[in-house]
């Protein structure tokens, strides 16, 4: 068998027809190799890639490979088909990296909205501490002078004695937060001990590094304000 019709020349064959653009010819050495040394390299693959894009033996016997084959091509598949391959590859990953970008700002925005009000949300959770130990004196103290002129300690205690469900709180949760300068709103809901669960609203406002609350609305109307 000469050296140019072994396993390795048929191969070599094959490459520099492709990489000739001679998809065709390419094919035909392929088949040969597939069909006399059957499991030869890389060769079954790269048949079944021609096959599927409607590629056929043209003739019995392919012309002579080559005496001198040039260096080898390492391309799997031709030419056009690997170049749309490649736009729609590029098109999937740039738009899965916009989605991932998309996700990475969006998580960072949260985090800072939550970190930025995560002091706001501590002064809550304390007056409801106090709320719910029966100190209602300290609880008191958590409003900004505003608010206590609007309500008096008195008006407090009685609201607080009448609605022990917004007031004897197990947990509270605030999903929905915004602060602009240095007044922060706090939405979300709190759960009583008795498992009751209320909208409710706080704003605060922050002096000289120390936030007060200065409005709040508990019961079925804080999920609209």
């Amino acid at each position: 068998m000469a050296a140019n019709d072994s396993a390795e020349g048929l191969y070599q064959a094959y490459l520099t027809a492709e990489a000739a653009g001679n998809y065709q010819q390419a094919f035909d050495y392929l088949y040969q190799v597939e069909q006399r040394f059957p499991g030869y390299r890389d060769a079954s693959g790269r048949l079944q890639a021609y096959t599927q894009q409607g590629y056929r033996p043209s003739a019995p016997t392919a012309p002579p490979p080559p005496s001198t084959p040039p260096p080898l091509a390492r391309d799997s598949a031709p030419a056009a088909g690997r170049r749309g391959r490649n736009w729609l590859l590029t098109g999937v990953l740039g738009c899965v990296g916009l989605l991932v970008l998309c996700g990475v700002l969006g998580a960072a925005i949260a985090f800072f909205a939550f970190s930025a009000t995560s002091e706001p949300v501590k002064v809550v959770e304390e007056f409801f501490d106090a709320t719910t130990d029966g100190d209602l004196q300290r609880a008191y103290g958590y409003f900004r002078p505003e608010l206590q002129r609007e309500q008096s300690f008195a008006e407090f205690s009685r609201g607080v004695q009448e609605h022990p469900e917004y007031f004897q709180v197990e947990s509270l949760s605030f999903l929905n937060r915004n602060i602009q300068n240095n007044e922060a709103t706090l939405r979300g809901e709190i759960t009583a001990k008795n498992g009751t669960k209320t909208p409710a609203r706080f704003r605060l406002v922050s002096q000289n590094n120390e936030w007060k609350i200065i409005g709040y609305n508990i019961g079925p109307g804080a999920a609209t304000q």
